[in-house]
């Protein structure tokens, strides 16, 4: 009986190794990433637009937390694990363009395309092997939409600000 148990284990032993001998890891490198340029920021409105401001915060602010939210898990990625993650960052960038930005929020949206800008610039030319290494860039980044983030919560302060004036105005006969 022993000896079928060590067949057993020899048998499986040799499966294995076989399975993996014919594992081939492919050596072709991926391709250069090519991004098309970002669209341009959509400035409109009036400063006095609380619904344009309402809605450009809703988006922007959860657009920023996504894009922070996935740069920083691609940049504790090795460098091959991240070339998908350039295409996302690239798609999250582009589709905060599609929201249009209200004239108040004009230097907030700047900083925010301004960063992630950056954060996809610095990801492709890293993937691309046209640098050695992210360097600083995260952290700098970092530092630039957490910019983002105080400009937010001041316009967010703004915009009650201005709610509360409207409803006094309405309740005051």
């Amino acid at each position: 009986m022993p000896k079928r148990i060590v067949a057993f284990f020899i048998a499986l032993s040799c499966s294995l190794s076989a399975c993996a001998l014919g594992d081939v890891v492919n050596t072709t490198p991926l391709p250069p990433i090519t991004l098309a340029p970002p669209p341009a920021l959509n400035l409109i409105g009036s400063c006095d637009d609380v619904k344009a401001l309402e809605t450009w915060l809703q988006v922007a602010t959860e657009l920023r937390e996504n894009f922070q939210t996935q740069m920083n898990a691609a940049a504790a990625k090795n460098k091959n694990d991240m070339y998908a993650d350039v295409g996302n960052l690239a798609a999250l960038r582009d589709s905060g363009f599609s929201v249009t930005t209200p004239d108040s929020a004009a230097d907030a949206g700047l900083k925010l395309s301004d960063a992630m800008n950056q954060a996809v610039a610095a990801f492709q030319t890293y993937v691309n092997g046209d640098i050695p290494d992210l360097g600083n860039s995260i952290v700098d980044i970092n530092n630039l939409l957490d910019n983002v983030q105080a400009a937010q919560i001041e316009l967010i302060k703004r915009m009650d600000t201005q709610f509360q004036q409207r409803q006094l105005a309405t309740a005051t006969p």
